[in-house]
């Protein structure tokens, strides 16, 4: 999508520290409307502290940032108008690429040779959730990856709430297997048509606009060996009968957007439906499950 000359925003809150400055941009990312761009950076203005920088096409919801920035212990966010750029290649051209298990993603600007043995992904910043930046997205990535090096091979996977398809472009690509995604924001779906076509995956991921296992079409691409999400807890935990009835026994669920201190009732939301937890992946405050359709 085109920012090239829009009206840009930006939003700044201070914080005492790196990690809180991260934690902070981590739950960010996951409002709608999404932060084009991020940054944590040393804040030149104050000595001694950070702070989480945002960019947003559209006007974000000010109330939000506050709670969110309350809860890791930062300053309200301050927002205002920021001058006419194209932001989305300026990002393209600083963003670097990203090893995660089995995967190298970069974006357009950079080569994808540069992956060795890796699987290129080829992924350029946007409006949808899910460069391959975010610890989440890398701990699905390197799940992923982690069950290919342990011999699970679905024939049927699907991706809920996929933003710009990376998880369901690295499932097409490790196991040449047929994908269902979807998002029920139809301007990640348009992100992420682009984003199949542009990684030669597109005959192999059926794509669709629907909440979760709402449409007939998604679930008829089931039943699924492998279901990934990388959503928040609430919307998991809400869509946690929809995997039991879509999920093969036996097949694995990897769920991610979670705080560390919600995997607990995550969990449990999911042995109560049928699941069993066989693995887990932490990556500073974000924490990625490993689950085994048990019956």
């Amino acid at each position: 999508m085109e920012l090239a000359g829009s009206r840009i925003l930006s939003a700044a809150s201070d914080a005492s520290s790196q990690h809180d400055a991260e934690k902070l941009i981590g739950l960010v990312e996951q409002l709608r409307p999404e932060p084009v761009a991020v940054a944590v950076e040393v804040n030149s203005d104050r000595k001694g502290k950070w702070k989480a920088a945002c960019l947003f096409a559209e006007m974000p919801n000010q109330v939000e940032l506050d709670l969110l920035a309350a809860a890791c212990g930062c300053g309200q966010f301050e927002v205002c108008e920021v001058a006419e750029t194209d932001w989305v290649s300026k990002v393209q051209e600083e963003q670097l690429p990203i090893p995660a298990g089995r995967f190298w993603i970069h974006s357009s600007h950079q080569a994808a040779s540069a992956a060795g043995v890796r699987i290129p992904i080829e992924i350029d910043p946007s409006l949808a959730f899910g460069t391959g930046h975010h610890e989440t997205t890398q701990g699905c990535l390197e799940v992923m990856s982690d069950l290919n090096s342990r011999g699970f091979k679905p024939m049927r996977a699907c991706d809920v709430g996929c933003g710009t398809g990376i998880l369901a472009i690295a499932a097409a690509k490790l196991w040449q297997c047929a994908v269902t995604a979807c998002d029920n924001d139809s301007c990640a779906v348009e992100v992420a048509v682009g984003n199949l076509e542009r990684n030669r995956v597109e005959q192999s991921v059926q794509l669709i606009c629907c909440d979760g296992f709402s449409d007939d079409v998604f679930r008829s691409g089931g039943p699924f060996d492998l279901a990934v999400a990388n959503i928040m807890s609430g919307p998991l935990m809400r869509l946690a009968p929809s995997f039991a009835n879509n999920v093969k026994n036996g097949g694995r669920l990897v769920l991610s957007g979670l705080l560390e201190n919600e995997g607990g009732q995550v969990a449990a939301t999911f042995e109560n439906v049928g699941f069993a937890v066989s693995g887990s992946r932490r990556k500073n405050d974000w924490l990625t499950l490993e689950l085994i359709r048990s019956g």
